[in-house]
């Protein structure tokens, strides 16, 4: 690959560029696993809360099991900042698939 520079782009519907930094590089660690299909963050009090939307079939813990890595290698990483994560499997459950108008303090950070 000598003389060529690789420049990813973001996906579709990302709204990453102005979310906090601990948010960017969560939805950069996930972004390229085919099951996510949302990423969104809010925060209840001062604790910021990121939810996960996959789409795999029911009892898929491989399907999942990359996503709480991320998670933890998130926590490791900003140790000092309490998170809280969801991951929602919208095959068994749609209730936090967001259609295109968010609720209030909800931030869509990845929509596929």
């Amino acid at each position: 690959m000598s003389g060529r520079i690789r420049v990813r782009q973001r996906p579709a519907g990302s709204k990453v560029a102005g979310a906090p930094a601990f948010a960017k590089r969560f939805v950069r660690s996930i972004q390229g696993l085919p099951q996510v299909r949302q990423i969104t963050l809010e925060y209840m009090g001062a604790v910021p809360q990121i939810c996960t939307v996959i789409e795999a079939p029911r009892n898929a813990n491989e399907q999942s099991d990359p996503i709480y890595h991320a998670e933890g290698d998130l926590l490791r990483a900003y140790r000092e900042l309490a998170i809280d994560f969801r991951v929602v499997n919208r095959t068994t459950n749609r209730t936090r698939d967001i259609g295109d108008e968010p609720p209030d303090g909800v931030t869509i950070l990845l929509r596929r």
